[in-house]
C-alpha cells in the first residue's frame, strides 16, 4: 500500500485557512496543494475544531510544566 506524502504543518495550515476563506473551491485548492479534496476537508475541520485553543490560556506547554514540576 502506498503511503501518503508528508506535508509540512505550515502548508496544511495555509491550505486549511484558504479553504475557510472560501475564495477558491476545495477542488481548486486540492489541485494547488497536490492533495486529495477529502484531505483538504479534514485539514479544514481540524483547523475549525482546534483553532480556538490558540487563544486559550491553557496551552500544552503549561500542562507539561505542571506535570514535570508538581507544586
Amino acid at each position: 500500500m502506498k503511503r501518503p506524502k508528508a506535508v509540512a504543518p505550515q502548508v496544511k495550515f495555509q491550505a486549511a485557512l484558504e479553504a475557510v476563506k472560501g475564495e477558491r473551491s476545495p477542488v481548486e485548492l486540492a489541485r494547488a496543494y497536490a492533495v486529495h479534496p477529502n484531505t483538504l476537508v479534514k485539514w479544514k475541520a481540524g483547523l475549525m475544531e482546534r483553532g480556538p485553543s490558540v487563544f486559550s490560556n491553557q496551552t500544552q506547554e503549561k500542562e507539561l510544566e505542571k506535570w514535570i514540576s508538581p507544586s
